[in-house]
């Protein structure tokens, strides 16, 4: 793994604070910059992020530029988080909104290639292991130029839907 990481955080809560909502004695404040960051594995495809900027508050956290790479997909994303620390408690959403563009995502690279044997597990669904995404309620829109996906080739893919919590 390479590349910078830049926090500039302050911050000072208890979980009571965030379940009564008071907010003006939570303290988080600041930004998280990074740049150039890439993890080489052997099982994945290069992950990076070029750049990314997230604005931290108790109420939100804005994050006006985000990059991400991973093998040759891409993408381009900039949003929000409202009440963030809601995702510490078990009861509380968490809502925002992402929009995002890409000129490639190549699913392809990131299936594996090797056969399930009987001696395997089988693959768990990822949000049946974080109970996270229960919280979670984020409008997302999104521009795909191509999507590539075994079997299909899929060119100029518009989303714009909100998720619900699981």
């Amino acid at each position: 793994m390479k590349g910078i990481v830049k926090p500039d955080l302050a911050f000072g809560f208890s979980k009571s604070d965030i379940i009564n909502d008071v907010y003006d004695q939570i303290r988080l404040d600041g930004s998280l910059k990074i740049e150039n960051l890439e993890y080489k594995s052997k099982e994945l495809p290069l992950i990076g992020i070029p750049s990314a900027l997230f604005h931290l508050s108790p109420k939100k956290i804005d994050i006006p530029v985000l990059e991400l790479r991973f093998g040759r997909s891409d993408l381009a994303a900039s949003g929000n988080v409202i009440n963030p620390l809601n995702m510490m408690t078990s009861n509380k959403i968490v809502t925002g909104s992402i929009t995002g563009t890409s000129s490639l995502i190549d699913l392809t690279e990131w299936m594996n290639p090797v056969a399930n044997t009987s001696n395997q597990k089988p693959v768990k669904y990822l949000g049946s292991e974080l109970k996270i995404l229960n919280q979670i309620s984020l409008l997302v829109q999104a521009k795909i130029s191509k999507l590539i996906y075994p079997e299909y080739d899929l060119s100029l893919i518009h989303i714009s839907e909100p998720t619900r919590p699981y």
